[in-house]
């Protein structure tokens, strides 16, 4: 997260809401003279659908405005175009959508797609929108971002609270729930995927709570929350009860939220076959977690994995660095039960990593990804750098690898991911540093040790890095404007001797044993205390 640029406007959007308006209130008569000039004759002597066809290749928003405002008819085929896919930025924008909607309802039917996603600079007027989110009959995908107590003034204390989401989406999902009888005409009764980063008032600044009515849609099959609390209420609360696996949700992103095992078991339990998983929780925010993390919880945490281990295919999980157990209770391992389970991404912090080394996964995983906490840039005088926690991140990725050798023949493919952690400089590096990286023997080895053996027994072993193409660096969730980081690849055992564009010699791995994977816990393990937490030459994972 980071402010996007301030005062950052969709043109195209506003261009079409001055359109509208412009032909509710001033430019009828100079459309009715149009639609008699002969350079359109031949145009409007074709069928509805000939026009269509030629409307579809029409890609630029203005364009489109221009050829609405030619004559009646083409405006009539035209504005859904328009109106198909709107972006709201600022509360004036949402006063032109409204007034545009209010002088012409029909058009409201013509949104498919809705984005707000607004800053404090320009939220005055956002609430309008409210007058109008009932008559999107029509709409599939729906994005609410409002600003972010991260950013802003309010970071670090200089002003309260004072930009909670304006729009009342609670109101909204409550008349589209399961909650209501069956035959009640519901509102957004077409609705596909949601996107949600929106904060309160207050204590309940970040609380989920009520607002997870919007688990009982009955057509949404794709949830994205972030920077949320998911917290025990849930699993208490009669807003579910009766409801169980009658959703028909498959994909569900927690992205930067305090998740608690009793509340995930609750929103778990609803979908019919959830096949899609992202557990992230909080890394960055700065305000006090209302639960323990779920790798400090692990039978609820297993039980609530548990509510959907027929259906699900993909897991990932950014397990919460706070209070993580060194011996977490790993006799409540059920992933084996989990038959469709085809890829596991995990974090560094993730207790299932713990799992993986200590116990069976399923047979039908072909794809492990291990995300590492490899800092990008850390100051100008050490270059990329590496920070040690408690142990050497060599260890843990060690001890997967040999993991995966001894255990897990089906595993198709392993990746490792060097992603980039925030730091305050927010600056990238350049991709010069990354590769020059493995000029040095002994990192190569380091790769060459994992990747030999998993090659010879058949399974691939690809090195990717973390790179932010605008050269500055976010962290998640990340909001309108933000740059989402790309993964670029460093190393594939497909071809053992290039590491990004170096090639080197044959004889490079002459000395690496297939063999030659470190022990999961050395004895001579240095402890690193956490008040002198430094940065160190890249020993990554």
């Amino acid at each position: 997260m980071e402010h996007p640029e301030a005062g950052k406007h969709d043109s195209s959007t506003l261009s079409a809401f001055d359109t509208a308006l412009r032909d509710s209130h001033s430019n009828k008569a100079s459309i009715e003279k149009l639609e008699i000039m002969p350079g359109f004759s031949r145009l409007l002597d074709l069928a509805d659908e000939l026009i269509l066809g030629v409307i579809e290749q029409i890609e630029e928003s203005n364009d489109l405005c221009t050829f609405a405002l030619t004559c009646s008819r083409l405006q009539s085929l035209v504005e859904p175009f328009i109106y198909r896919s709107i972006l709201i930025r600022a509360g004036s924008q949402a006063v032109d959508l409204v007034m545009s909607i209010k002088a012409r309802p029909v058009r409201a039917s013509a949104v498919q797609t809705l984005g707000i996603r607004y800053v404090f600079d320009f939220e005055h007027d956002i609430e309008t929108l409210n007058l109008v989110l009932m008559d999107f009959r029509n709409l599939r995908h729906l994005t609410i971002e409002s600003p972010c107590l991260n950013n802003g003034p309010w970071r670090n204390g200089d002003r309260n609270w004072e930009s909670r989401c304006r729009i009342d989406y609670y109101t909204l999902f409550e008349a589209a729930s399961l909650r209501l009888p069956y035959s009640t005409p519901r509102a957004i009764p077409l609705l596909q995927s949601i996107v949600l980063h929106a904060h309160g008032d207050g204590d309940s600044a970040f609380t989920l709570g009520k607002n997870a009515i919007m688990f009982l849609h009955p057509t949404v099959r794709s949830i994205t929350i972030s920077c949320s609390d998911i917290t025990d209420n849930l699993f208490t609360s009669d807003l579910f009860r009766g409801h169980e696996h009658s959703t028909p949700l498959t994909n569900l992103v927690f992205d930067e939220c305090n998740i608690s095992a009793f509340g995930l078991q609750a929103l778990l339990s609803l979908p019919r076959a959830l096949k899609r998983l992202t557990l992230g929780e909080r890394l960055y925010h700065f305000h006090y977690p209302p639960c323990i993390p779920l790798g400090n919880n692990c039978e609820h945490f297993m039980a609530a994995l548990y509510t959907q281990h027929e259906s699900l295919e993909y897991i990932k999980h950014i397990g919460s660095r706070n209070w993580l157990s060194d011996n977490p209770d790993l006799s409540t391992n059920i992933l084996h039960y989990f038959y469709n389970l085809r890829t596991l991404e995990l974090g560094p912090h993730s207790v299932l990593r713990k799992y993986l080394v200590a116990d069976e996964f399923p047979g039908n995983l072909e794809s492990l990804r291990l995300l590492s906490n490899y800092v990008h840039y850390h100051n100008p005088a050490q270059g990329l750098t590496i920070y040690t926690h408690l142990r050497s991140p060599r260890v843990d990725w060690s001890g997967i690898v040999a993991a995966v050798l001894s255990k897990y023949n089906h595993v198709k493919e392993v990746d490792i991911i060097l992603g980039q952690a925030f730091t305050q400089m927010s600056q990238g590096f350049d991709l010069d540093l990354l590769h020059s990286l493995w000029q040095t023997k002994e990192q190569r080895d380091d790769v060459y040790q994992a990747a030999k053996p998993l090659r010879a027994r058949g399974t691939r072993f690809k090195l990717f890095a973390e790179h932010f193409l605008g050269g500055r660096v976010f962290i998640p969730p990340y909001l309108y404007g933000e740059d989402v980081p790309q993964e670029l690849l460093v190393y594939d055992s497909e071809d053992p001797n290039l590491f990004g564009s170096v090639r080197y010699t044959e004889d490079d791995t002459e000395n690496i044993e297939s063999s030659g994977v470190l022990d999961d816990e050395p004895e001579n393990q240095e402890s690193i205390d956490p008040a002198d937490l430094g940065a160190k030459v890249l020993g990554f994972l």
